[in-house]
């Protein structure tokens, strides 16, 4: 781990289901991107459920 990690380790990350994402999630990179554009920091596939869950800093 480095100096800087620790803040990034600590910070709690909320995860929502995407409105724009249509369909089976398994891909993380298409995943990603969609949460992206939707101003999401970047998402990844749930893999029980395989639905496309985006990220943020939680409040």
């Amino acid at each position: 781990m480095h100096a800087g990690d620790a803040g990034l380790a600590a910070a709690r990350v909320c995860q929502f289901p995407s409105s724009g994402f249509k369909g089976i999630c398994v891909s993380d990179t298409i995943c990603a991107q969609v949460c992206i554009h939707e101003g999401y920091g970047g998402g990844q596939c749930e893999r029980l459920r395989r639905r496309c869950l985006c990220q943020k800093k939680c409040p």
